[in-house]
């Protein structure tokens, strides 16, 4: 027990008492005069050292956080408020080394785990960002700064299911917090739930006017839908920050290429890149507006060295990804699969839409969702969902007839509370060319249309786009061509199995667009309509990453565009074998 009259211990004591009524002043002042007695005060300094980083004095709570762990080694907290100090001055490396040092020291600091997410957010390393913010949620399942992180995180490496559910948590707990409903508002728009995204932003700009980043929330959900205009006087109040503020500066730079104002836009974007402290995803999406701005003018060389620079950065990568061709083939093998079980038919009719991504998938579906019998439900997940919970993939696939009846059900039941009553819906999901085996059971009475394009163009195509963390292998050409490699083997392998699909190819559609939109809705079983053709009136917004190009009319500058790029391309053309 302390000596009351220790003039020290009461000197501690009352500097303690100023420092819960948030005197930090005071505090501090006689924290300063406990050291000034005692030097090797190791506890003293660790006070004064977390009151300096509170008044934003990074550099003196540094220096008495430093001194506090060489006199007190074992103290957690210290090394855990070092750590933060060195997380605010952007010093990563040490950082983390002190968090994990305080975590060595005491494992149930949630703080530490939660810096740690931060850090390795900021520095790139998404997967392990992801495991830290879970591992404080799973603890603290109501913790919001935490839960952020998590969706955030996950929203990055594509994981949008998680994302949303993840942020319905954290908005039962913080209905009115501006970070989630932000967040919600990014993960809506990503999905292509636009409306839904642009109430989230709303609300935030009820709660905060002004607020700058539900502003460019809401400014990028208007450019989606082509609303440019608006967009624009959205971004109004932003744009005296432009060169300051790279978010900003990327989302004027959209809008401007909308409004022919490339000129300008390359030099803001040019000088934007030697952007003291310009974090790892803004400089990537800068290199990729370059990218694609010197390419629309021509100047290829310039436009492959950005886009070169944008695939260089791998660190958002949540798992390296394993292409399961040769695990799916082995699983639904030739022998038995025509005498697999089938699920009932169903009133609604699928249309499912595979393929390499940048292969036309997402110009097919605009041009039948234009159709009145069809509605247009984007990029669903669900099969891909339903292929986990069924162990596709993973040994022989034996279906149980009951199992595939009530999952067949349950998709449809979900996609029909959206259709408007329409008899037909596409799904989009191009990689669900991984599950044709598995649709085919699900729906035998799918329409399944698959679509071709040159395999130098839409390699080069993927490696041009930015996949915000999805698709990892379109970072590198020889990766590139090998999936390629592994789709074209999958599809040859459901031909062998005589799978009913439509074979679309991408040139033959822009060459005859009439002519091929007619063989697809008579595919489909469906009468031609007008509409059709005239896809870009329909006023529907694509969900996809080729938003802007199929809100317009069919053209052919895409085919044969990879010749632009002929000198660059042998590692890609070496795998491919051309």
């Amino acid at each position: 027990m302390s000596d009351p009259l220790d003039p020290q211990q009461s000197k501690k004591n009352a500097a303690f008492a100023f420092l819960q009524q948030n005197d930090l002043v005071n505090a501090r002042a006689l924290y300063a005069e406990v050291i000034a007695d005692n030097p090797r005060d190791g506890k003293a300094h660790f006070m004064l050292g977390v009151i300096h980083a509170r008044q934003g004095d990074l550099a003196s709570a540094e220096y008495h956080l430093r001194l506090t762990v060489e006199l007190e080694p074992g103290l957690a907290p210290a090394w855990l408020n070092l750590g933060q100090v060195y997380e605010l001055l952007r010093r990563y490396a040490e950082a983390e080394s002190c968090l994990l040092k305080a975590l060595e020291l005491q494992a149930d600091l949630l703080d530490a785990r939660e810096s740690l997410g931060r850090i390795h957010f900021a520095t790139g390393r998404i997967a392990d960002a992801i495991e830290r913010f879970r591992e404080v949620v799973d603890k603290a399942p109501s913790r919001i700064p935490a839960l952020s992180g998590l969706i955030t995180s996950l929203h990055l490496t594509g994981q949008m299911t998680a994302a949303y559910q993840f942020g319905m948590q954290a908005l039962s707990s913080a209905p009115d917090n501006p970070g989630v409903l932000i967040s919600m508002g990014q993960v809506c728009r990503d999905v292509g739930s636009l409306d839904e995204s642009l109430q989230y932003f709303h609300k935030v700009l009820q709660l905060v006017p002004g607020h700058p980043a539900a502003l460019l929330g809401e400014t990028e959900v208007l450019e989606r839908m082509g609303r440019t205009d608006e967009a624009l006087a959205r971004l109004q109040p932003l744009l005296p920050h432009i060169d300051q503020n790279p978010d900003v500066l990327i989302l004027y730079a959209r809008i401007a290429s909308r409004l022919s104002l490339d000129a300008e836009i390359i030099g803001r974007l040019e000088k934007a890149l030697e952007m003291e402290g310009l974090n790892f995803r803004s400089r990537e999406q800068i290199h990729y507006l370059l990218g694609e701005l010197y390419d629309r003018a021509g100047r290829y060389d310039e436009a492959f060295a950005h886009y070169r620079s944008a695939n260089g950065h791998t660190g958002s990568a949540s798992v390296q990804d394993q292409d399961p061709a040769d695990a799916i083939m082995a699983s639904v093998g030739t022998a038995n699969f025509a005498s697999l079980p089938r699920a009932d038919r169903a009133e609604i009719t699928p249309i499912f839409i595979v393929g390499m991504p940048r292969s036309g998938t997402s110009l097919v579906e605009q041009i039948l969702a234009s159709h009145p019998d069809i509605y247009g439900a984007g990029e669903l997940n669900f099969i891909s969902v339903i292929a986990a919970e069924l162990g596709y993939g993973r040994g022989a696939f034996t279906p149980d007839p009951e199992t595939l009846r009530i999952l067949s059900r349950r998709y449809l039941d979900i996609i029909a509370e959206h259709t408007g009553g329409a008899r037909f819906f596409t799904d989009k999901m191009p990689h669900n060319f991984l599950y044709l085996g598995l649709i085919t059971l699900l729906f035998p009475h799918a329409r399944i249309i698959h679509t071709r394009r040159d395999p130098l163009d839409t390699c080069l195509s993927c490696y041009f786009q930015n996949f915000s963390g999805t698709h990892q292998y379109t970072r590198d050409l020889g990766r590139l061509g090998q999936h390629y490699r592994n789709y074209e083997r999958l599809m040859n392998h459901w031909r062998r199995l005589d799978m009913p699909f439509m074979d679309v190819d991408y040139e033959a559609l822009v060459e005859d667009q009439e002519g091929v939109s007619r063989r697809m809705t008579n595919y489909c079983g469906l009468d031609w309509n007008e509409a059709c053709v005239r896809f870009y009136e329909s006023g529907r917004v694509s969900d996809s990453a080729s938003y802007n190009q199929v809100n317009k009319p069919v053209y052919k500058t895409s085919v044969g565009r990879w010749r632009n790029y002929e000198q660059y391309l042998a590692p890609l053309r070496e795998v491919l074998g051309r």
